[in-house]
């Protein structure tokens, strides 16, 4: 485990309005995450039969070549395949597609079995990177992309020496809300003469 992250998971309370984004988010995640799961599955399987086909024919395997031409799908273009994919943030489906090359890593690590779709009864959970310093607490109240100001339970205070790189937000099976943040301790550079 890296010493310089630390994680702090707090409850929130959404409005109705932000609980219905939430919900949707969720949804739409789970779709794309399906989507560039079989877009990469149709490129594994290209690749095991363009490789059987090398070997047959007693070529040799040209992966860099083989997976240039073949690459997964871009957010530009998962974006433009649904009209309501455009609502969630960028940094939410580039988290989708980082779980998926994480699932394959696994795979071939040997560690998990082959990558599955999540089903509607899958966790509900998505994570949204702080770009552009687009996550920040006020108090009681944390500001996240597409939803706004979140009352959080109670005052939160970071240590000082932490940025926030990720935000996880996850609904439990009582319904309740949580949010928990991935900070990134900055180490502070002492310089001598």
């Amino acid at each position: 485990m890296n010493k310089n992250i630390l994680i702090f998971t707090f409850r929130i309370y959404p409005n109705r309005y932000q609980k219905e984004i939430i919900n949707h988010t969720f949804n739409i995640c789970r779709e794309i995450y399906n989507l560039i799961l079989k877009e990469r599955a149709y490129v594994y399987n290209k690749f095991i039969m363009y490789s059987q086909r090398c070997l047959i024919n007693k070529i040799e395997i040209d992966e860099e070549r083989f997976f240039k031409y073949n690459s997964p799908p871009k957010i530009k273009y998962i974006k433009n395949l649904n009209s309501s994919y455009k609502n969630v943030d960028d940094s939410t489906i580039y988290c989708e597609q980082i779980d998926v090359i994480s699932a394959y890593e696994k795979y071939f690590a040997g560690v998990s079995g082959f990558p599955k779709c999540k089903d509607v009864n899958s966790k509900k959970i998505y994570k949204t990177s702080n770009l552009n310093e687009r996550i920040r607490i006020n108090g009681s109240k944390i500001v996240l992309p597409n939803l706004g100001n979140v009352k959080l339970k109670g005052d939160v205070k970071l240590p000082e020496n932490c940025k926030i790189k990720k935000a996880v937000i996850k609904l439990d099976k009582h319904g309740k809300y949580y949010i928990s943040l991935i900070l990134k301790l900055e180490t502070l550079s002492c310089s001598t003469r």
